[in-house]
């Protein structure tokens, strides 16, 4: 029985990398014939804002901030729900980070798998990718807007540091899942 999903550090050699995932795959694999999948990476979860931006200038990513970035640094726990037909490829291609990975996991390194379900048809695994999003996204009700016309800036550009200010008035989540 499978019961360690960790994956190996991205640093690892891609021979440790390949065979770590294929037999993750392996032993959760219902069909032998499917290939079919939806798969979950729980990713690594920045503790502040220096770290987010360490986490982007690491993955070569000079971009503003999005809307998952601000989810990120108040959840508990990130994940990213994908759907692929050649599932040790693809979350290969995420773990390493190279031109095949999704620029999300770019920034927010996958550090596990937390789950694969098979499905019969890519069809199927595609429908079911947002609704799999949605079990992983526990916000507890929250309203996860931020809205930035209230933050007091006396004029001035908003700056990152303020959007932090106003996020930190919310409850911290316990899971935010990213799906394309």
């Amino acid at each position: 029985m499978c019961m360690n999903y960790e994956l190996p550090s991205r640093g690892a050699k891609k021979s440790k990398q390949r065979d770590e995932i294929s037999r993750i795959v392996s032993c959760t694999r219902d069909d032998p014939v499917t290939e079919n999948v939806v798969y979950v990476l729980e990713c690594r979860t920045p503790e502040n804002e220096a770290e987010l931006r360490k986490y982007k200038k690491n993955a070569n990513v000079f971009v503003e901030y999005s809307k998952y970035d601000i989810k990120s640094l108040i959840a508990e726990k990130v994940y990213y729900v994908g759907w692929t037909n050649r599932p040790v490829g693809r979350i290969f291609d995420h773990l390493r980070a190279e031109n095949e990975g999704a620029y999300f996991t770019k920034v927010y390194q996958p550090i596990s798998i937390e789950e694969i379900r098979w499905f019969e048809t890519k069809e199927a695994a595609k429908q079911a990718e947002g609704s799999v999003a949605g079990e992983y996204n526990n916000f507890g009700g929250s309203d996860m807007s931020v809205d930035l016309s209230a933050i007091e800036t006396s004029g001035q550009v908003v700056e990152w540091s303020d959007i932090v200010a106003e996020i930190d008035q919310y409850d911290h989540p316990r899971s935010f899942a990213y799906s394309m």
